[in-house]
């Protein structure tokens, strides 16, 4: 079985599951459909996990969704033969072969194949009757193998609480000096490319940013003013986007003000002087904030790219840990130090660093206490950005 990801005349992208002679299956792919209203990544994740379990059913010439619908899957089928087969790593490179699977992956493994059997039981049983013994039978079925899936969930291994919530400042301050486009041994194919980086990881250190939210600005998010802004606006799907793996705003758009003068400089000069150079060499103009060498729409895979060679490159003075995700732990970890040293209650802090991530929408009644929000986290974030960057720019 494979995945392939279609896109739709809207722009909208889908994962559709085929067989071994190229046709769909109906039954995944139905339940796909079903979550159509999650991100596209979310689904194609989904659909390479249902086609794992789906190659452990064949692996045991087993009808398993008629034993289940008829109540004879029991503890051996599942915690004896499924649950050691979503713990295999099955990834086809051999140089990329894991010897264990992250509890992360394993869970995520688990849960979708849980959340495909509830769907199973409501479509099936949607066509009995609910005094039938085949629904009885069906009902106890389901709740069997979801107590024993449920069970066999594991605890993530525990972490460092320094690594889990992002870099120190000091660590930062390397990072600005490993990407700064004037020192030599920054990574890029030329001035423009490591010029863009820069801008990048400044956006992602001094304003909390996704990386699918900075790859879906464009030009014209940038507002300029007295304190420039970055506008995180979440649009529908883009039918001229070419990229295969469309970056996207998963939660809240925001105004994200930009109070650091260096900050603003380097953004600004990126827009003037630099951004220009990429789409000179695209075959089509974009109106995408950051573009590949190419010209293009900047991808997902080629910021990941970038954070593993920046690692490799100065593992030196770098940690381990540094990722376009760490930056965004950054950015929370010392907002809410900041929020925390003001005195501010818990559920306060909380309301201030969301209207920052965007991760949740405070109630329309709230618009009074929203502005008050507002200007502790300007006052705080002013105060971060300006702790980054330690140059003297022309304004």
């Amino acid at each position: 079985m494979k995945v392939e990801t279609i896109t739709q005349p809207t722009g909208l992208q889908l994962p559709i599951l085929l067989d071994e002679t190229g046709l769909p299956v109906p039954i995944y792919n139905e339940f796909i459909l079903s979550r159509a209203n999650l991100q596209t990544n979310t689904l194609i994740r989904n659909s390479y996990e249902l086609s794992i379990f789906d190659e452990w059913i064949k692996s045991r010439n087993e009808q398993f969704l008629e034993l289940y619908v008829k109540g004879l899957v029991g503890e051996a089928v599942i915690n004896g033969s499924l649950v050691p087969w979503l713990r295999k790593s099955f990834d086809k490179n051999p140089k990329l072969k894991k010897l264990f699977l992250s509890p992360d992956t394993f869970n995520e493994r688990l849960t979708t194949v849980r959340l495909f059997l509830n769907w199973h039981f409501n479509v099936v049983s949607g066509k009995m009757s609910y005094l039938s013994n085949e629904f009885k039978v069906l009902k106890e079925s389901n709740a069997r193998v979801e107590s024993l899936l449920t069970s066999a969930y594991v605890k993530s291994i525990p972490v460092k609480k320094s690594v889990s919530l992002g870099l120190t400042l000091n660590q930062v301050q390397d990072l600005i000096h490993c990407v700064d486009p004037e020192n030599p041994n920054s990574y890029g194919r030329n001035y423009a490319v490591k010029y863009r980086n820069y801008v990048m990881v400044l956006l992602m250190l001094g304003c909390g940013m996704r990386p699918g939210e900075l790859l879906s600005l464009k030009v014209d998010d940038v507002q300029h003013g007295a304190y420039p802004a970055i506008d995180v606006v979440r649009r529908p799907p883009d039918k001229k986007d070419t990229r295969r793996m469309k970056p996207n705003i998963k939660r809240n758009g925001r105004l994200l003000p930009i109070y650091d003068p260096n900050i603003a400089f380097h953004l600004d000069q990126y827009l003037v002087e630099y951004r220009d150079e990429f789409e000179e060499r695209a075959k089509t103009p974009s109106e995408y904030l950051f573009l590949s060498d190419e010209g293009r729409p900047l991808s997902l895979k080629s910021v990941g790219e970038y954070f593993r060679i920046i690692r490799s490159r100065h593992s030196d003075v770098l940690p381990e840990n540094i990722t376009a995700k760490s930056l965004r732990h950054t950015f929370s970890s010392n907002l809410l130090k900041g929020l925390k040293e003001s005195g501010l209650e818990e559920e306060q802090r909380t309301k201030i660093l969301a209207i920052l991530r965007g991760d949740t929408n405070l109630a329309s009644q709230d618009r009074y206490t929203v502005q008050v929000y507002n200007d502790f986290a300007s006052t705080y974030m002013r105060r971060y950005q300006r702790s980054l960057v330690f140059e003297e720019v022309p304004f």
